[in-house]
């Protein structure tokens, strides 16, 4: 249930939580900076920007040429190649090597409240005379979207 409700809140925020290695490619803009697709970024393993795509040690990017800012962007004191189709790699690591306590707690009641109306389909009241039901909507509940919202993933323009 657990393991269920964790994926429900990944899809909901748009990204992975849990710490992970990374590659990914991104089009060489001529800018300084890019936006990579996880966070919190932890650390980065290698920046390459290579127009042929052979990513060897000539297009490796020296680390101490680039800094992580603000947790999601790579700030380089060059330009990355332009145009550049899918010219530069980017492999990092990513994501909460300890998820954070409200993602947790959150995880925990929402597992709790769909464990204890498992059988029970979402029905909140019945009336035996008639066999009426009243179903109620199992979505996430209000506080756990208002915690999530602030995890989820902002767009990048």
């Amino acid at each position: 249930m657990i393991g269920r409700v964790s994926t429900a809140f990944e899809t909901y925020c748009g990204r992975i939580f849990n710490s992970a290695t990374y590659t990914e490619y991104y089009d060489g803009n001529g800018h300084s900076n890019l936006y990579l697709d996880q966070y919190p970024v932890t650390s980065i393993t290698s920046i390459n920007d290579d127009t042929s795509w052979l990513w060897t040690s000539s297009t490796l990017i020296p680390s101490a040429s680039y800094r992580i800012q603000d947790k999601r962007m790579v700030v380089y004191n060059g330009n990355f190649s332009n145009p550049g189709i899918q010219s530069v790699k980017v492999v990092y690591v990513a994501g909460y090597t300890d998820i954070p306590e409200d993602l947790r707690q959150s995880c925990v009641e929402e597992s709790a409240r769909k464990f204890k109306h498992r059988t029970d389909f979402d029905e909140t009241a019945k009336t035996m005379g008639d066999g009426s039901a009243t179903f109620q909507e199992l979505d996430i509940l209000p506080q756990t979207k208002r915690i999530l919202n602030s995890y989820r993933m902002q767009a990048v323009m």
